[in-house]
């Protein structure tokens, strides 16, 4: 079950590449600027539980795009009742293919546990902001420099203006202001507070640096890199032409204190190394290693968001609050594997041991339509791998491949 249940949040993450790509707009702003004043927010109040109340809040996003539903954002606010007022509030982004707030909102519950109110914004091309006929998020993210450096543009003048309503609002203390991301939410979320001083600390969750690097190496983003590669650029030529939108571009290594980086050892999704260049432009932010993959992470998600939440607690109310430097969750893969004995098959499992000074071997559980199988390799590049297998019958040997999630 856990693995179907990875499998279709793989299927949201990964949203289909046959829609055809908007056309972006002539004038592009920078994402250093502002968004010009807006005051027509309307503001729908939803159902709510006891200990809560939810309001649903629509504007008019800053840059027009040629996708008439793109051009309308929408935040969902959760604010704690019984929370002392004004009350520190945290804005959440979503990673990319989200087709709800159902992660957020988990993370929100925890803040709002806290006396921490939780604003959940829907980026560009996701949820009601996608056409109805094309899934959450595929026009997010194309093969088009252009089209990524609006969508990005977008997000972050979209959260400006999200920022310029709150602070219309009596309930929220301005002064203590943070924002957080998963994904594609962690970097857009780090961009943003790069450039949006009104924000006083982040928490980045599985996000990463150097946009170009991610999108060259990510196991989510092969046809897009492809496409890319077919139309002569290189990842030096990408890079160039995403700078203006570049979450690295910004960092002041003065705010670091105020950041808190989450990233995943063996991400295949936003590469580790991505993560660490994050963590090395912020100089002194408070880094947290999960002993996984990208999605691996959702076996730890309490642990993942109470850490995240502990980190906002202690900056808004001057808690003391220790953050861990590493947290332990399995690693699970999904690949294929050709042994003797099994001949070519599926395979789906987990890591269960690793030694520290010798990074690429490794020994996995693996459950086939065969059988199960142990399986001590040698990784290779490209998920490749060569080992010796335990089967049902016998110890042989075999070769490998496979993709941690």
């Amino acid at each position: 079950m856990v693995i179907v249940a990875v499998l279709l949040a793989m299927s949201a993450f990964y949203p289909s590449c046959a829609q055809e790509l908007p056309k972006p707009s002539a004038d592009l702003p920078s994402v250093t600027s502002s968004p010009e004043p807006w005051n027509d927010f309307r503001e729908f109040v939803r159902p709510s539980p006891p200990e809560r109340t939810v309001t649903l809040v629509r504007f008019a996003s800053p840059i027009q795009s040629n996708v008439k539903e793109n051009n309308t954002v929408e935040a969902e606010i959760w604010i704690p009742r019984d929370a002392p007022r004004p009350m520190p509030v945290v804005v959440l982004l979503h990673y990319w293919g989200a087709s709800d707030f159902v992660v957020e909102e988990r993370f929100a519950k925890e803040l709002n546990f806290r006396g921490i109110a939780a604003v959940m914004m829907t980026l560009p091309y996701h949820m009601r902001r996608s056409p109805s006929n094309v899934a959450s998020g595929t026009l997010a993210i194309r093969p088009d420099t252009k089209h990524l450096r609006e969508g990005l543009t977008q997000a972050v003048l979209d959260v400006k203006r999200l920022v310029d309503y709150l602070s219309t609002k009596s309930e929220f203390d301005m002064q203590r202001l943070g924002i957080s991301g998963v994904s594609l939410g962690g970097i857009v979320a780090s961009l943003v507070y790069n450039v949006e001083p009104r924000f006083r600390c982040a928490a980045i969750v599985l996000g990463g640096g150097d946009i170009a690097h991610i999108i060259w190496n990510s196991s989510f983003t092969v046809d897009i890199r492809t496409d890319f590669r077919k139309k002569g650029y290189t990842e030096e030529q990408l890079k160039e032409e995403l700078r203006p939108v570049e979450p690295l571009e910004y960092i002041d290594p003065h705010r670091g204190d105020n950041v808190l980086i989450i990233g995943a050892k063996y991400d295949e999704v936003i590469p580790p190394e991505s993560t660490q260049k994050l963590v090395n432009a912020y100089g002194n932010a408070q880094v947290v290693w999960l002993t996984t993959g990208h999605f691996g992470g959702a076996l730890v998600e309490r642990k993942l968001f109470r850490t995240a939440t502990g980190f906002f607690e202690s900056k808004f109310f001057a808690k003391t609050f220790e953050i861990p430097s590493t947290i332990s969750a399995p690693t699970l893969r999904l690949g294929v594997v050709l042994v003797p004995d099994y001949e070519l098959t599926i395979a789906a499992g987990m890591d269960v041991w690793r030694p520290k000074r010798l990074r690429n071997i490794v020994v996995n559980g693996w459950i086939t339509p065969e059988g199960p199988l142990l399986w001590a390799n040698l990784e290779l590049e490209s998920g490749f791998s060569v080992g010796f297998a335990l089967t049902k019958e016998r110890l042989t040997f075999g070769i490998g491949w496979s993709v941690v999630l």
